[in-house]
C-alpha cells in the first residue's frame, strides 16, 4: 500500500515540468542518488532519494508536471 508507514514519500516543494525518470519502479536507490530530472523555470533540477531503498511507486509519468508539496514517488527503505 502506498503511503503506509513502511514507505517514504518523495515530495518536491515547487511545481516542476518535464519529468524524466533516471530510475524505474523496483530499482534500488541510495540516499542522495539522483532519481529524476525536471525543469524549473530555465534550469534543470534533480530529485534525489532521501533514503536507501527500493523505488516502489512512481506517481508522475515521463514528461509530466509535479504539484507543489505532493509526492512524486514512494521509496521503501
Amino acid at each position: 500500500m502506498m503511503g503506509d508507514s513502511k514507505t517514504v514519500p518523495v515530495v518536491v516543494m515547487q511545481g516542476m515540468r518535464h519529468v524524466y525518470w533516471l530510475k524505474s519502479e523496483g530499482d534500488r536507490v541510495h540516499e542522495g542518488e539522483s532519481i529524476a530530472s525536471m525543469e524549473a523555470g530555465d534550469e534543470s533540477k534533480f530529485i534525489t532519494a532521501p533514503v536507501d531503498g527500493t523505488l516502489e511507486k512512481i506517481l508522475i509519468g515521463q514528461g509530466g508536471t509535479t504539484i507543489s508539496n505532493k509526492p512524486v514517488c514512494y521509496i521503501r527503505p
